[in-house]
């Protein structure tokens, strides 16, 4: 068989495939508790931007000598899955703690808005990578890391929607917190609870006088200007999974509706591994289905793949 020439077809024959059996360790590991349940869409961007441009079905290396852009794309989406799951373990931290001891801790509660304002930018480092891709596939400049996100707010006018808006929106209001934290503020916590996000914005209650006085003007005013630290960190995840599988849903669709009938820029390096019996760390196994696509001649796999 020959490589499918358009990128509807691509996805299609790269939708039987699936993390947890043919993803790496990380991928696996985290697919019951974390891709499968809260972030899909992670997979199906996966499948259509990542997957058939990967060197080998177990590693998370792609391609080689893929376009900047293309790569810039892997590598965002798998960092931010990665950033994901370190959110994902602080949140739990915090549960486990507010359970066990009636109190997040200042530990988990900076460590969870730290990690989320990172997973935020690597998504806006992936939009202005996916414009670069979209806009100007000849483009072959190798960027710095941060030059990825300065295209970022041009995706919007490409793609017609409001994937940057949301993204930047629901960043600034989590960044609010983080810019104090990592820069030596330590919120007191009365009674467990944080400024909210009206007096972090308009800098009250940022020092301990502010607190005190608060105090004294009664429970009403207290609650009024303060949130729980738990309801708050889920309030921001519960936003961080909708904009999440909203970006890579809406990226996924758009590419097939309007690009689906175009051959890859890297069309030339789409490949899919033959029919085999995978085994994934915790032991299940599965028969992937194969052959799907013969490595085009001239490219260059490891030699286990080329054979």
């Amino acid at each position: 068989m020959t490589v499918p020439s358009t990128i509807s077809a691509v996805y299609s024959e790269s939708t039987t495939w699936s993390l947890n059996i043919v993803g790496d360790e990380h991928e696996q590991r985290w697919y019951d508790r974390l891709i499968r349940p809260l972030l899909p869409a992670y997979e199906d961007f996966w499948r259509l931007f990542v997957f058939p441009f990967r060197a080998r079905e177990d590693s998370v290396w792609i391609a080689t000598n893929l376009a900047p852009h293309h790569e810039a794309i892997c590598i965002y989406n798998y960092s931010i899955l990665r950033s994901s799951t370190r959110v994902y373990e602080f949140r739990e931290i915090a549960r486990t703690n507010k359970t066990q001891q009636g109190d997040v801790g200042s530990d988990a509660f900076d460590d969870f808005v730290i990690w989320l304002t990172m997973s935020y930018d690597r998504f806006l480092h992936l939009a202005g990578a996916l414009f670069i891709y979209w806009s100007s596939p000849s483009d072959i400049e190798k960027r710095s890391i941060k030059a990825w996100r300065q295209r970022a707010d041009e995706l919007d006018g490409l793609v017609g929607t409001d994937l940057f808006v949301r993204l930047d929106a629901a960043q600034n209001e989590v960044e609010t917190y983080r810019h104090f934290i990592v820069h030596g503020l330590k919120f007191p916590g009365g009674l467990d609870r944080v400024p909210n996000a009206d007096g972090v914005k308009n800098k009250h209650l940022l020092y301990w006088s502010e607190w005190a006085r608060l105090a004294k003007m009664g429970a009403s005013a207290w609650e009024a200007n303060t949130v729980d630290r738990m309801a708050l960190i889920d309030t921001f995840w519960e936003a961080y999974l909708r904009t999440s599988n909203h970006f890579w849903t809406t990226m996924v669709k758009w590419t097939l509706d309007q690009r689906g009938h175009l051959p890859f820029a890297d069309h030339e390096k789409v490949f899919l591994p033959s029919r085999r019996v995978l085994t994934s760390p915790t032991g299940t196994s599965a028969v992937v289905p194969g052959p799907i696509f013969t490595i085009p001649s001239g490219t260059t796999y490891p030699p286990e793949l080329d054979k």
